[in-house]
């Protein structure tokens, strides 16, 4: 199993565990597969972000701060319907995904309240 695998495997089993507090029980999150593109802000500033999702709700990635490229890894899963969660290298939160002119927005929100990420789905 590569790394990235156990990072995925790893990530998705806490996001259980959370959620299995709760009663609920997490799947990856299906739909969101693609390129996403955007800005991540925080108590450091603003940084562009390029992430891309898998079928499987995992992602890769990079944010780009200060001219060095940092790797962004993770999964975003469904803990009930309706209701995405993100957890990776930087954290883990929740996810909302809306319409913005015409295109789908997700913003991550970390839990702790140390930034926010609002990405676009680039298109095809």
């Amino acid at each position: 199993m590569t790394p990235g695998r156990r990072f995925l495997r790893a990530s998705v089993v806490a996001l259980a565990l959370v959620s299995g507090c709760a009663g609920l029980e997490a799947t990856p999150a299906t739909g969101l597969a693609g390129v996403w593109e955007g800005r991540s802000a925080g108590a450091g500033g603003s940084a562009p972000v390029r992430l891309v999702v898998k079928d499987d709700g995992s992602y890769l990635g990079t944010l780009t701060s200060a001219g060095e490229e940092r790797i962004l890894r993770g999964a975003i899963v469904e803990i009930s319907p309706g209701r995405l969660r993100w957890s990776g290298n930087q954290g883990d939160g929740s996810v909302t995904v809306v319409q913005r002119e015409g295109r789908r927005v997700l913003r991550l929100q970390r839990d702790d309240g140390g930034g926010v990420m609002e990405i676009s789905e680039r298109a095809p």
